[in-house]
């Protein structure tokens, strides 16, 4: 007689959303997702990461290799990384300004670096959807 199983649940994130209003020059704010080296202190372990440096230059980092030419930030601009199925996306006031491939099944987590410089500290916001799966396993031979 075969024995029946559970369904295996599983949850996948779809998209993820990391998101700042840039307040002030005199700051640096560092956004983006990392998959290991969390603990670790640096734009190098950033996976994917969006960079506005205290004089408003906008970066991209990924992996070791930075991005440039992404303009100058100002005091009303808002900022968003996310990562949408297979792609990252950089924003800048709700318009894309790079799309990059990254791999869907890859695991990241979120992170920030803020240098303040006794500033006021940005607003950073944070966004998960996810899709939770359920597979039913056949039968125990």
């Amino acid at each position: 007689m075969p024995v029946l199983r559970a369904p295996t649940l599983s949850l996948r994130i779809q998209t993820d959303r990391l998101s700042f209003s840039y307040p002030t020059t005199q700051q640096t704010v560092i956004l983006g997702f990392v998959s290991n080296s969390f603990s670790t202190i640096g734009v190098d372990v950033f996976d994917y990461s969006l960079n506005v440096g205290s004089d408003g230059t906008i970066f991209i980092h990924e992996g070791v290799t930075t991005l440039t030419s992404f303009g100058t930030a100002v005091s009303t601009d808002v900022f968003k990384i996310s990562r949408e199925g297979s792609q990252i996306k950089y924003y800048k006031n709700g318009t894309v300004i790079r799309t990059t491939t990254a791999n869907a099944a890859l695991q990241l987590w979120a992170k920030v670096i803020l240098r303040d410089n006794g500033q006021t500290t940005p607003t950073v916001t944070a966004s998960f959807d996810a899709q939770l799966i359920i597979t039913q396993r056949s039968p125990a031979q």
